[in-house]
């Protein structure tokens, strides 16, 4: 097995292949991935089997590390029948992830993400007693808005993951990110109080979340010992459903 480790805080961030890093990981509550889309246009990842690389990555983290739940991030036109083959969990329910600012793709309005979550939800807890599905982000990612992209071709919104880890974890659990691309599930989970293992097989990736992580655990240790308020975009995301 052929990967580095660097340990910031409470994360642990491996560069190497998943499938290979899963035998040397043991408890994990939550998986929360943003695996290659079958349907992605990224020039980068035209050589990548988005299918084949999902079936061999859910078998062997099925075979090693069996999280207790999962949740897999995929674009409002991808098709998701390609996860329901492998995945031996029940469904539990659909997230929109919206955009601050949509696009299109021909007719299609591209305006959101989907989060598919699957297995037993996290324990009760005052906050998250019902799991609700509706998260607008206030952050724009598009291209142009290269500020908050982060380096990296398909970043993820940070309001969102926010929002998807503390409504599919509780405080103090283990969230595994196995594409972990420029860090945002990890910087979430820095944010929210969870511990967090990623892993990424890209050196520029897995340098610039590093890099975030690193700077997320400073903010968060500077912030210990006074009163931390809840960042305005999460307010926006618990108040943004549809009654749920």
């Amino acid at each position: 097995m052929n990967y580095e480790v660097e340990v910031i805080g409470n994360c642990t961030l491996y560069r190497g292949d998943c499938r290979d890093v899963f035998q040397s990981i043991d408890k994990v509550d939550a998986l929360i991935a943003d695996p290659v889309w079958p349907n992605n246009n990224v020039k980068e990842f035209q050589k990548i089997d988005p299918i084949a690389l999902f079936h061999s990555f859910i078998s062997s983290m099925q075979w090693y590390i069996n999280p207790k739940r999962f949740a897999f991030i995929v674009n409002c036109d991808t098709d998701p029948s390609f996860m329901f083959y492998d995945v031996k969990m029940k469904f539990f329910r659909v997230m929109w992830l919206r955009y601050a600012l949509p696009g299109h793709k021909g007719r299609l309005l591209n305006s959101a993400n989907v989060a598919y979550l699957f297995g037993d939800p996290p324990k009760s807890r005052k906050g998250n007693m019902c799991i609700g599905g509706e998260c607008n982000a206030l952050e724009i990612t598009a291209p142009g808005f290269k500020s908050n992209r982060h380096g990296h071709p398909c970043p993820r919104r940070i309001e969102h993951m926010n929002y998807v880890v503390d409504k599919w974890s509780n405080p103090g659990e283990m969230v595994l990110d196995p594409f972990m691309g420029a860090g945002t599930t990890g910087v979430a989970c820095v944010n929210t109080g969870r511990r967090f293992i990623g892993i990424e097989i890209e050196r520029k990736y897995f340098d610039i979340a590093c890099k975030r992580i690193e700077q997320a655990v400073k903010e968060d240790r500077f912030l210990e010992g006074k009163t931390k308020k809840v960042p305005r975009q999460q307010l926006m995301c618990e108040n943004s459903g549809t009654g749920e």
